[in-house]
């Protein structure tokens, strides 16, 4: 299955990270991943930062085994740092969104042509999310879905995570201004969903499907956008 394959490639990825912002004078150039990487680590041995990064690939000539072969790595760089544990990074219409578990919020900046950097100060999403693991992002139809605990928000009590994992949407274009126009898709029956994705055009009459991983039932999770349908993915899609 497609999503399956994705987050396999995902893991085995051979990536360079360099922890240090840069100066921004090399030019964006694609193919560029966005990823997480909570492990920057500093002089003292302890982990100093948590940040984005843009990877980009090189494909260089490499001698192994006495052949000379084409191999291709990511080398990465810090996009955006001095974050609350961030989880999840999707970029689209030149813009970057990631989610900070630890206050319970998504916010998202705008990507410099130039740097591949953030241009200007971060604005924000979504917040008052409560332990969110994961969101997915539909610019088709301008909504974003995230994977969180039931409670009172993560600004409130960051390290206490309980309740019922669910599902839930919300605008794109909804304000932080005290209406969280929050949507619960999905609630019954999960176990410790963890990692969310979309294909905003599968399914019959192209009206787009969501996926999910859950650890507890060892299983692919797939419905249709308003969280009905819920079945286990099939695997030889």
């Amino acid at each position: 299955m497609w999503l399956a394959r994705a987050l396999q490639a995902t893991a085995s990825a051979s990536i360079e990270t360099s922890c240090e912002l840069g100066n921004g004078a090399d030019q964006v150039e694609s193919p560029w991943i966005m990823y997480n990487d909570l492990r920057c680590v500093g002089d003292n041995g302890l982990v100093d930062d948590q940040a984005v990064f843009e990877a980009r690939t090189q494909t260089t000539m490499e001698v192994i085994d006495n052949a000379t072969v084409a191999v291709e790595r990511y080398h990465a760089a810090k996009v955006v740092g001095k974050l609350e544990r961030p989880a999840g990074a999707v970029l689209g219409g030149g813009e970057l969104m990631w989610m900070e578990q630890d206050l319970g919020v998504v916010r998202k900046c705008t990507l410099s042509d130039e740097t591949g950097k953030c241009s200007g100060d971060a604005t924000m999403v979504l917040d008052g999310l409560h332990c969110p693991e994961d969101f997915a992002v539909d610019f088709h139809r301008g909504r974003i879905y995230v994977i969180q605990q039931e409670g009172k928000s993560a600004a409130d009590q960051s390290t206490r995570c309980f309740g019922t994992p669910r599902i839930i949407r919300a605008a794109l274009s909804r304000g932080a201004d005290g209406d969280d126009g929050l949507t619960t898709l999905v609630s019954e029956g999960m176990g410790k969903p963890t990692m969310l994705a979309l294909d905003p055009l599968g399914g019959p009459g192209q009206a787009g499907y969501l996926f999910w991983t859950d650890v507890e039932l060892f299983s692919v999770m797939r419905s249709n956008l308003d969280g009905d349908e819920k079945v286990e993915a099939p695997t030889d899609e």
